[in-house]
């Protein structure tokens, strides 16, 4: 049932990409697109990258190198557009345990305090957008919502009770595990580390919108203000969060569409640059992954096992 559900969602969202498309405007919006622009943009994915590998390595109050952390995102960013509801984030555990001896308890700590950090900045600028550039009151509540959640997974982490439920965990090694992980996570969560988090994860986000800034105005050469593009993120993130397939294929481009046609760019060109701007983000990761594995000999076949 649940697939029949993404199934129909799925072809709801291809049809509305694709209905009345004039696929001549496409080509010749293409053929519009600044090359050294383009290389620029993927240059601003990697900045993005090293933002996100040093994340990482704060969080794992830097007991691995800088390069280790790159690596890991790389794999991880590669994989999620392979791996469905971004499970390609796993891979950052299974890599860094096998070629670093990284406790997977500890990375699993790192990757639950990426993902509620993520989640918070993410209901912030929908909050933002909401309240003062576009008053959805759906989306008031939804980001209201979301950060209360991350609030009260702080004061859990504070909580006695949780370390209590841990306990009746039935398997032994299952119950260790996560007692691992939530001691891990309560270290990386004292206030001063939440302080530097945020700050990084600002820092990451802040390169996200730069990325999309750069594409559509020097890029696709749409004339939008900062303003504009910042609307134009929001909602394609959101989009981008709905984890329907690998990568958020379709819905990501959707949200472009739309958020695009606001501003009375046609479909055919916000399709192409929906397109493409996931593809600059996947080549500088498909680069570094491509490397990875051919230097390290890695089988995908055993990420997938492990």
């Amino acid at each position: 049932m649940k697939k029949l559900v993404k199934l129909t969602i799925f072809i709801g969202i291809i049809y509305y990409l694709l209905k009345d498309i004039n696929f001549s405007e496409i080509l010749k919006a293409f053929e519009s697109y600044s090359i050294l622009w383009s290389f620029i943009v993927m240059l601003s994915v990697v900045l993005s990258d090293y933002f996100l590998s040093l994340r990482w390595q704060f969080l794992t109050k830097f007991k691995i190198s800088l390069m280790a952390s790159f690596e890991a995102i790389g794999i991880s960013a590669f994989l999620n557009f392979i791996l469905p509801a971004k499970t390609g984030e796993l891979s950052k555990i299974v890599y860094l345990k096998k070629f670093y001896k990284f406790r997977s308890s500890n990375a699993t700590a790192i990757l639950v305090m990426e993902r509620v950090f993520d989640v918070l900045i993410l209901g912030i600028i929908t909050l933002i957008m909401a309240l003062y550039l576009l008053e959805i009151e759906g989306a008031v509540r939804y980001s209201l919502i979301t950060v209360l959640v991350v609030l009260l997974f702080f004061a859990m982490l504070r909580s006695k009770g949780v370390r209590k439920l841990i306990r009746f965990i039935p398997n032994q090694k299952l119950r260790h595990f996560v007692f691992r992980t939530f001691k891990h996570t309560f270290l990386i969560s004292e206030k001063k580390d939440l302080m530097k988090n945020f700050f990084y994860s600002l820092l990451v986000w802040m390169s996200y919108f730069l990325t999309v800034y750069l594409f559509l105005v020097y890029v696709a050469g749409f004339m939008l203000t900062l303003q504009q593009v910042f609307i134009i993120f929001v909602i394609s993130s959101v989009a981008m969060s709905i984890p329907l397939l690998p990568g958020g294929i379709g819905t990501y481009q959707a949200g472009v569409v739309f958020a695009l046609g606001i501003y009375g760019i046609g479909k055919e060109e916000a399709l192409l640059a929906g397109i493409l701007l996931q593809i600059y983000n996947l080549v500088p990761s498909f680069i570094v992954a491509v490397y990875i594995i051919e230097r390290k000999g890695i089988s995908l076949k055993s990420f997938k096992n492990e």
